[in-house]
């Protein structure tokens, strides 16, 4: 046999994936069973990755940080607890905050600040996965820095705070915005200005 380093393994020489006879010495004797030896060990590795990619899908309770089959979600979609950690609440009328403070009250008065904390950076953190799902963060189409990117009456993710410049962005659809958004450019920079968006939103000019 030899070490095939394509394979990952031992294989027979005629099994190869490179000319054997230009390294003669890379051929070593072994049983047989060291392939079945192989086989079974790199069965049991994607037996146990399955199994942990099974536990990471279930969803995660929030009251008591444990894998479950099934939560229940808050309004906003963001923090979910189990049947067992719900008891009487009514998540169908309350969002993640709410419930924050909810979980919070539940502990040990040693434990709440704590609790607060680790369900705070939670919550932050898939706010900030939703944004970045959703397209409300990543590179401004104006300026091209990674930033939060403000969103039009009508849906379009325009521009980072930077670039409107104090402008509601949110209150306008995004034809008005970037007329808005021109018209505070200087002469000497609104033709660049207007040129840019022409190539970056071109159903919108």
């Amino acid at each position: 046999m030899v070490y095939d380093g394509y394979y990952g393994g031992f294989v027979p020489v005629e099994s190869a994936s490179f000319d054997v006879s230009l390294d003669p010495e890379a051929v070593v004797l072994l049983p047989l069973s060291t392939l079945e030896e192989q086989r079974a060990a790199a069965e049991s590795l994607e037996r146990r990755e399955e199994a942990r990619a099974a536990r990471r899908a279930r969803p995660r309770c929030d009251a008591r940080d444990h894998f479950v089959k099934t939560v229940t979600r808050a309004t906003d979609g963001l923090l979910a607890v189990c049947d067992n950690c719900r008891l009487d609440l009514d998540l169908s009328t309350l969002d993640s905050p709410t419930l924050i403070e909810l979980l919070v009250s539940r502990v040990d008065e040693h434990k709440q600040a704590k609790q607060r904390r680790t369900l705070d950076r939670r919550l932050s953190a898939r706010r900030h996965e939703r944004d970045l799902a959703a397209g409300g963060i990543g590179h401004c189409p104006l300026c091209g820095r990674f930033r939060r990117i403000l969103q039009t009456r009508d849906g379009v993710h325009l521009a980072c705070r930077g670039c409107a410049r104090g402008l509601p962005i949110v209150e306008l659809d995004a034809r008005s915005a970037l007329q808005a958004l021109a018209e505070q450019r200087s002469p000497t920079t609104r033709s660049r200005f207007v040129a840019h968006v022409t190539n970056r939103f071109p159903a919108l000019v």
